[in-house]
């Protein structure tokens, strides 16, 4: 009995294989051993396994590039949209500037004091809140890390999240720049429109004969009165007449161009001033002129000498306003 379960231990210690050949060859047998058919399985699953190890790997690494890809790709339109950011943000500040100049060149032209550069700073500033402007550095901070992050292989849902939300971002302040060069735009428009109606309201004020040409007492008014050389008759008087000491300085009464400078019948010595607008001033009875035709004066501007040239009772200037053609009471253009 012990032989024989001997002999059964070592017949399982190996396999027969046998070959069959198609011909009437004898067959062939051939003893393999256990231990290298369970060798040849233990290689097999190594190799399997080993296969199945490197195949997750290879599909793993094919996911990712494929997701580096998209990330390069999604940061290059970040990049992309940045530089168009920084271009539309440099011309913002150009027109800002512009707008800031003009401005100031309307506040000087009616005498008002420019805004302090603190409130300048937070208008400036109006269209970014906090909140906004927390977010928009938040963003340009990881815009800039971008590349750094993707050298490193590095990368989480959460930096994906944040490069999608970036462009989000990117977006909504592309769209309030626009908004803002829209507006800026318009107030541009309306503040060439205003300095231009500006300028010609101070060209009118400095050209309307409202200053006094000289500073004395009235001893003649607008209008009918006796006649100052004697009689009873009563003349039509197209002037103001003020008094003032022999040589005293007559002065522009606006600004203007010089159309007659010399003597006139009755007025004597005599400046006229056309100013524009359908003004015309008239200075008579002057001792000296110190103007010539053609020439170009400011308001308040000497352009004569008191004096008693024409037909006239002493030292005074007779002063007269035309309004488009006709003339007027001086004492509705003076201030």
């Amino acid at each position: 009995m012990a032989r024989k379960k001997t002999s059964r231990i070592k017949k399982r210690r190996h396999f027969t294989l046998m070959y069959v050949p198609h011909t009437q060859k004898s067959l062939s047998r051939f003893k393999v051993p256990i231990w290298t058919v369970y060798f040849l399985i233990f290689l097999m699953l190594a190799f399997t396994g080993t296969l199945a190890y490197y195949a997750n790997d290879y599909i793993k690494t094919l996911k990712e590039l494929e997701r580096l890809e998209n990330v390069d790709a999604i940061n290059k339109v970040q990049s992309e949209k940045i530089e168009k950011l920084l271009e539309k943000t440099q011309a913002m500040e150009q027109k800002m500037k512009k707008l800031n100049e003009l401005d100031l060149q309307v506040r000087k032209m009616v005498g008002l004091e420019p805004e302090n550069e603190e409130k300048k700073n937070l208008d400036d500033e109006a269209y970014l809140n906090e909140e906004y402007q927390y977010e928009r550095d938040k963003f340009v901070t990881l815009a800039l890390n971008d590349s750094e992050t993707l050298s490193r292989g590095g990368g989480s849902r959460d930096f994906r999240f944040d490069t999608y939300n970036g462009l989000q971002i990117l977006d909504s302040i592309d769209k309030q720049l626009s908004e803002l060069h829209s507006e800026a735009n318009n107030e541009k428009e309306k503040l060439t429109e205003l300095k231009k109606n500006v300028e010609e309201r101070l060209k009118f004020l400095a050209a309307k004969p409202n200053r006094w040409p000289v500073r004395g007492s009235i001893t003649s008014n607008f209008g009918y009165r006796k006649n100052p050389f004697g009689g009873r008759s009563r003349e039509f008087h197209d002037g103001l007449d003020i008094a003032a000491p022999h040589g005293t300085p007559v002065r522009a009464a606006g600004d203007g161009k010089v159309i007659f400078a010399g003597y006139r019948y009755g007025y004597g010595l005599m400046v006229s001033i056309s100013h524009g607008y359908g003004y015309i001033s008239h200075y008579g009875h002057n001792s000296r002129i110190t103007v010539r035709v053609g020439e170009r004066v400011k308001k308040g501007e000497i352009i004569a000498r008191i004096g008693s040239t024409g037909r006239s009772t002493g030292p005074h200037v007779h002063f007269m306003i035309d309004k488009n053609g006709r003339r007027i009471n001086p004492l509705k253009v003076l201030e």
